[in-house]
C-alpha cells in the first residue's frame, strides 16, 4: 500500500515536471489620456480599479493604442488636436519603459483613428476613422498610411472602441453604453453582427476597447470610467474611475500580455516536485518502520 502510494507521488512529479503547453500570460493594461486635454501620459491602469499610474509623456494626446505582438511595439493613433510635439492625425510608436512616442506618419484621411487594433492571426493593424458614419481602415505600419477597407454604413456616436475579442473577432462600440457592440467583418468593412449592450449607469460614450484573452474592458468617455462588456449577453460591468484621480481623460486602452518566463516556471515547477517526492519518501520510511 505504502509502494503504490509512492509510485502515485512520483507519477505526480514527473507530470509536474513534463513541458506545459502554454505558461500564464502576465498582462498590463495601458491607456493613453486624452484628446483636447493638457495630460497626455502613457499610463499603466489597474485592472480591479481603474487607477492610473503614469509611464512618461507620449508627446501628443492619444485616441488609440495597439500592441503589434509580432514585433512587441505599441502603436497609437493621435488626436485631431495636439498640444505636445507629435503631429495630430497621425500613426505613432510609443515607448513602454518611459512613454515616449515617435512618428511614423499621418494617415491621410480626413479626421484621424478613434481606435486601433492588432489582428493576431494577420499582424495587420486595423483602425476606425473617428467621424458620425466612421469605417475600418487598415494601416501601413513603415509609413502610417491608411486604405479604407470599406464603408460600414453604420450612423455612430461618439467615442468608437475597436478590438479583436473571443474567436479573433472584430468588435466595435460606437454607440455608446445605450447602444450596440458590432462584430465587423474585418475583409470587407460591413457590420455582422450585433448585441444590445446594457447595465451601465447613464448613456456616454466608449472610447475604447481592449481585450486581454478573456475578456473585453472599455472606457467610457463623460464619466471616465473602466468597464467590461460581455460580448454574449451586451452586459457592462462598472470596475471604476480610469486613469489618474480627479483627472477624466482616458481615450485609449491597450493590453501587453506576455507570457511567464519559461525558466521561472520551470524552476517553481521543481521546487514543487521536490517537495512533494520529500514528503512522499518520508511517508514511506515511516510506514516500513511500523511494518517491523
Amino acid at each position: 500500500m505504502a509502494r503504490r502510494w509512492l509510485v502515485t507521488v512520483v507519477l505526480s512529479v514527473v507530470a509536474l515536471l513534463m513541458p506545459v503547453g502554454s505558461a500564464l500570460a502576465q498582462c498590463i493594461l495601458y491607456a493613453g489620456q486624452a484628446a483636447d486635454e493638457d495630460e497626455r501620459d502613457l499610463l499603466i491602469l489597474d485592472v480591479a480599479t481603474g487607477l492610473g499610474t503614469p509611464v512618461g509623456d507620449i508627446g501628443a494626446e492619444t485616441t488609440g493604442l495597439a500592441y503589434n505582438t509580432f514585433n512587441g511595439i505599441m502603436y497609437g493613433s493621435t488626436a485631431q488636436i495636439v498640444t505636445g510635439t507629435l503631429p495630430n492625425e497621425a500613426l505613432i510608436t510609443i515607448d513602454l519603459t518611459t512613454g515616449e512616442g515617435t512618428e511614423v506618419g499621418e494617415f491621410n484621411v480626413m479626421r484621424t483613428m478613434a481606435d486601433l487594433a492588432f489582428d493576431a492571426t494577420t499582424g495587420l493593424l486595423y483602425g476606425w476613422r473617428a467621424q458620425s458614419t466612421g469605417d475600418l481602415y487598415t494601416i501601413d505600419l513603415m509609413t502610417g498610411m491608411a486604405t479604407l477597407v470599406g464603408e460600414s454604413g453604420l450612423d455612430l456616436s461618439g467615442g468608437q472602441g475597436l478590438t479583436f475579442g473571443p474567436g479573433n473577432r472584430l468588435y466595435l462600440a460606437g454607440e455608446g453604453t445605450e447602444g450596440r457592440l458590432w462584430t465587423i467583418d474585418k475583409m470587407t468593412g460591413l457590420p455582422i453582427s450585433s448585441r444590445q449592450l446594457s447595465g451601465y449607469s447613464t448613456d456616454d460614450n466608449i472610447n475604447a476597447l481592449a481585450f486581454d484573452g478573456k475578456t473585453i474592458y472599455g472606457v467610457t468617455n463623460g464619466n471616465s470610467e473602466l468597464i467590461t462588456i460581455d460580448p454574449n449577453s451586451g452586459h457592462i460591468t462598472t470596475i471604476g474611475h480610469a486613469g489618474v484621480p480627479e483627472e477624466d481623460n482616458v481615450d485609449a486602452i491597450e493590453f501587453v500580455c506576455r507570457q511567464a518566463s519559461p525558466a521561472a516556471h520551470h524552476l517553481t515547477l521543481v521546487v514543487i516536485a521536490a517537495g512533494l517526492l520529500a514528503i512522499g519518501v518520508a511517508v514511506l520510511r515511516g510506514r516500513l518502520r511500523e511494518s517491523f
